[in-house]
């Protein structure tokens, strides 16, 4: 299946605009938040985030959350599985 970069209202950026560091540091975060979820434990968070969102995401909260996913998407497979899948792509 192709789809357009300009679908959804998004428009791709220049590869000279994308820091891949950035890219696969959002991919470590994603696989370690939600497989620790779906594993039945929560993200114990460090310096990844700021401490507003430490506090805020607390254990129970973050288990809430990956329900919700869940209950949209299924289980946590990998981000571009949860990406594709809330625009209908997968």
């Amino acid at each position: 299946m192709v789809v357009s970069a300009y679908s959804h209202g998004f428009e791709k950026f220049p590869e000279s605009q994308i820091d891949q560091s950035q890219i696969e540091l959002a991919k470590n975060f994603s696989d370690n938040y939600f497989t620790a979820l779906k594993n039945g434990k929560y993200y114990e968070f460090h310096d990844e985030a700021i401490e507003a969102l430490s506090k805020s995401l607390t254990p129970e909260k973050q288990k809430q959350v990956y329900q919700s996913i869940k209950d949209q998407f299924g289980d946590y497979l990998y981000l571009i599985h949860i990406l594709m899948t809330s625009q209908g792509l997968y």
